[in-house]
C-alpha cells in the first residue's frame, strides 16, 4: 500500500471519528520512520568534469562572482589555466563522474597518472605542472564542500 493511500485511509478514520489525533500522530511517527529514506530529498548528482568547468568559467562561476563581490582579485587568464589544468582530470576521470564518489584513493592513483604522463617532447609533467593540475581540482572540491554539496574533500589527502 502506498504511503498516500494510508495517509488518505487515516484522514477518513479521523473524519469518521474512529480515531482521536493522538493515535493518527503516532501513526503518521510510525509512518515517517518506515518512510524516511523516500522522504529524504533527492540530490543532484553533480558530474565532477562538468562542475569543474563551470567552477573555472570567469562569467559564470558563483566561486568567482563571490569573490570578485568580496573584493578579491582573480583573473580570465587564471581561470583559463585552470580551465586547461581540466584535461587531464577528464582524461583520468570519466564523464559521469560524480563529485560524491570521487575517493582519496582514487586521488592518489590521479596524481601517480599524472607523474607517468611525458610532454609532446617526451619529458615527464613537471611537479609544478602536476601541483597546479591537484590544485584546479582541489580548491573546486573545496567550494563544494563549502556549498554542501558534498562532506568533506577527497583532496585533503593529497
Amino acid at each position: 500500500m502506498k504511503k498516500e493511500q494510508i495517509l488518505t485511509e487515516l484522514k477518513q478514520l479521523l473524519f469518521a471519528k474512529k480515531l482521536n489525533i493522538q493515535e493518527v500522530d503516532e501513526i503518521n511517527r510510525i509512518l515517517q520512520s518506515c518512510y524516511a529514506d523516500e522522504l529524504q530529498p533527492k540530490k543532484k548528482k553533480i558530474f565532477l568534469i562538468n562542475f569543474l568547468n563551470s567552477f573555472w568559467n570567469y562569467d559564470t562561476s558563483e566561486y568567482i562572482q563571490n569573490k570578485i563581490l568580496h573584493g578579491q582579485r582573480i583573473g580570465r587568464r587564471y581561470c583559463y589555466e585552470q580551465i586547461r589544468m581540466i584535461k587531464y582530470w577528464k582524461c583520468f576521470f570519466s564523464e559521469d563522474k560524480t563529485i560524491d564518489s570521487i575517493t582519496p584513493e582514487e586521488l592518489v592513483e590521479f596524481e601517480r597518472f599524472l607523474k607517468r604522463i611525458t610532454t609532446q617532447h617526451g619529458n615527464p609533467l613537471r611537479n609544478e605542472t602536476i601541483n597546479n593540475i591537484i590544485k584546479c581540482g582541489k580548491g573546486a572540491l573545496k567550494w563544494a564542500v563549502k556549498k554542501q554539496y558534498i562532506p568533506h574533500n577527497p583532496c585533503d589527502c593529497l
